[in-house]
């Protein structure tokens, strides 16, 4: 069974990010503070905005995705079995 003090880890660590993010920006000049926008700004820009960041951010898993794949099949795959093949890695490589 969880104690009081597990159950409210999460929310005290929520709490004390954004107290961090709200302190950070004590440390920038006014000319830097476009760069670490206030946490309830970011959240009015994901209610206003909601759409329109969905579809970028499926745009952009969608394309990280594919390069993934790409680059597991087109070189990882490959690379995999030449090394395999070669007797020379193998008594490089284990012990």
């Amino acid at each position: 069974m969880k104690s009081f003090f597990d159950r409210l880890l999460p929310a005290f660590t929520g709490a004390g990010l954004i107290a961090c993010w709200y302190a950070m920006r004590l440390l920038l000049s006014d000319e830097q503070l476009f760069l670490l926008p206030p946490p309830h700004e970011v959240v009015l820009a994901f209610r206003d905005n909601g759409p329109a960041i969905w579809s970028a951010a499926q745009n952009t898993a969608v394309g990280a995705l594919l390069g993934f794949l790409f680059a597991v099949l087109a070189f990882g795959v490959w690379i995999g079995l030449g090394l395999l093949c070669t007797g020379l890695v193998g008594v490089v490589v284990l012990p």
